[in-house]
């Protein structure tokens, strides 16, 4: 009875890590300096001469600096999500994230595990904001290949940036098809593209084939999960009743003719016969009836297969939606991905409490029964007993503290060599942090302390790996909801613009938000200007100062860094003490 199995590979999702969620590949937990690490790639393609040779007119949000390159690198991490995909996770807009240093004012980007989104397309090979320019056509399509480049390294865009990689070149090695490609108005571009992709690449990358050709695509995946799904669970309703429902709750009137091109004519009326049936369709009393029946789903062990008929069904609503046209992003959307996050969060991990019953109601002592295994039996004498629900024995430490497991960052901090006078300051902050809290729960008032350090000390003393284990100390501790690590240098959030530098500090905060932004080389300025270095400091300061209630905590490292601010804790660190 310890609750909902679900496949190792989805046990990141009932964890507190930053994960992106793609329906159509699964969980995975974006690492430490990541965002940052491509961000510098894409910085450092958008000043490259070819990239400045693309006279795009980007829109006035974009940076002076971003060039053609970033609006592109956007829309491509998004196609390489899947057009009108299900992703989900506390990182579910991780393609906004990867740009959003560009942006004159970046977005707030939201950290909840349990949000998802599913964008349009609007991009398509060979590119988009890179053939806007006046740059030659051979430009346009060495920059795009580079683009593909700087987002190596994100597992969940690997498939399909291999396949849209190996595309580029082989129209590049044809001496023929490079040449139709310099030459073919950039109209044709698409179709001559969508030509020359073979049936494993389209099966890979099916936006390619054209809207009709996605929606046959989807919709066979959609069948397969129904059919699976009405195999193993009671109630779940017909195909066709449960197509017409997927037109009803996209908002559409009637059946768009291009759905014809996957269910065949017959399919088509009957679907068409279906809506007109269904009168005022209630879209949320639809939502709520398929969130019941995918929840038994779950229960029966096909979460997969749930899953699986979500991203579709999501799919097919965009599809629909922008026929004859791409697919758009899915609005209005009642499918209850939402509902579904939260049912396997609830039955994987069920709050449970111990039922006084299962004491009080223990077999007569000396029956047959009383000495059966059972989760409820009395514990003999000096035993303690165990919570109902079977789950599993907790015990506590001397200290106080929950035993340590497998994520135990307090443990972490002690196999640290040396550092005692740091240890026993964390000691104390943890002690400030829990005083803090229990003057909240008895309804004092008292205003937050700042949690953001300085530390002080020379090189190589491991500042990352340690800021990396009070994120997750604080995590535990209920300041940040995921405690991961985003680590930036000094020079990454300097720009050629007082501007700049401010919306480079303002992205590298959100990118942190719920967990730490280590700042290495903060003592450097790095030849900066004083109205740059001004800048940045200021948007830190007062970001800091917003997020003085929690949710984000700001380290400044570096061997000659100084602070003299309140809004700082100094740590005197000095590798080796004991």
């Amino acid at each position: 009875m310890g609750g909902l199995e679900i496949p190792e590979h989805l046990e990141l999702l009932l964890t507190g890590k930053p994960v992106l969620d793609i329906y159509a590949v699964g969980p995975w937990c974006v690492p430490d300096g990541l965002v940052g690490e491509v961000f510098g790639r894409a910085r450092e393609l958008a000043a490259s001469p070819e990239a400045r040779s693309v006279r795009a007119r980007l829109p006035d949000d974009w940076l002076p600096d971003a060039t053609a390159v970033a609006p592109e690198l956007l829309a491509l991490a998004g196609f390489l999500c899947g057009s009108a995909a299900v992703r989900g996770g506390a990182c579910a807009y991780l393609d906004s994230e990867l740009i959003g240093g560009f942006l004159a004012e970046p977005d707030s980007i939201p950290r909840d595990p349990l949000q998802w989104d599913a964008a349009g397309a609007w991009w398509r090979p060979p590119g988009m904001w890179l053939f806007a320019g006046n740059a030659p056509r051979e430009t346009a399509v060495a920059l795009a290949v580079r683009c593909l480049e700087v987002l190596e390294g994100i597992v969940p865009f690997e498939e399909r940036r291999s396949a849209l990689l190996e595309l580029y070149r082989q129209r590049q090695a044809s001496p023929e098809l490079a040449a139709l490609d310099l030459a073919a108005p950039r109209a044709d571009l698409e179709s001559l593209w969508s030509d020359s992709a073979g049936p494993g690449t389209l099966a890979v990358l099916p936006e390619p084939a054209g809207p009709e050709g996605y929606l046959g695509w989807a919709y066979e995946g959609f069948t397969a999960a129904h059919a699976r799904l009405a195999s193993a669970v009671p109630g779940v309703p017909s195909l066709l009743d449960t197509v017409g429902h997927l037109v009803g709750q996209a908002g559409l009137e009637y059946v768009p003719a291009g759905l014809a091109s996957a269910t065949g004519t017959d399919g088509y009326l009957a679907v068409q016969e279906r809506v007109a049936a269904a009168g005022d369709f209630d879209p949320r009393a639809w939502a709520a009836r398929t969130r019941g029946w995918l929840a038994r789903g779950l229960a029966a062990g096909q979460i997969e297969a749930c899953r699986a008929w979500l991203d579709m069904g999501v799919r097919l609503t965009g599809i629909l939606q922008g026929l004859p046209g791409y697919p758009a992003r899915p609005d209005s959307c009642h499918l209850p991905v939402g509902g579904f996050q939260y049912d396997v969060r609830a039955l994987a991990r069920p709050r449970r409490t111990a039922n006084p019953l299962v004491t009080a109601l223990a077999p007569v002592p000396g029956s047959a029964k009383a000495s059966d295994a059972s989760p409820g039996r009395r514990p003999a004498d000096g035993q303690t007993a165990r919570p109902a629900g079977g789950g599993a024995e907790v015990a506590e430490r001397g200290d106080g503290e929950p035993p340590a497991g497998p994520d135990d960052p307090l443990a972490d901090l002690a196999a640290l060599p040396g550092l005692a006078t740091v240890k026993a300051d964390i000691v104390g902050l943890i002690a400030a942090v829990r005083a803090e809290q229990a003057r909240q729960t008895a309804g004092m008032t008292a205003r937050p302390a700042w949690k953001n350090l300085v530390p002080v000390g020379g090189p190589g003393a491991g500042k990352s790996r340690l800021a990396a284990i009070v994120g997750r100390i604080y995590r535990d501790l209920g300041v940040l909801t995921s405690g991961h690590l985003v680590e930036v240098t000094r020079a990454d959030l300097i720009s050629e613009y007082a501007q700049g530098s401010s919306a480079l500090v303002r992205a590298a905060v959100h990118r942190a938000i719920g967990g730490v932004l280590l700042i290495s080389d903060a003592h450097d300025s790095g030849g900066a200007s004083v109205a740059r270095d001004r800048a940045a400091t200021s948007a830190l300061l007062e970001l800091i100062t917003e997020y003085r209630g929690g949710n984000l905590v700001v380290i400044l490292a570096g061997p000659g860094t100084r602070c003299a601010s309140s809004c700082w804790t100094i740590l005197v660190w000095r590798p080796g003490s004991r």
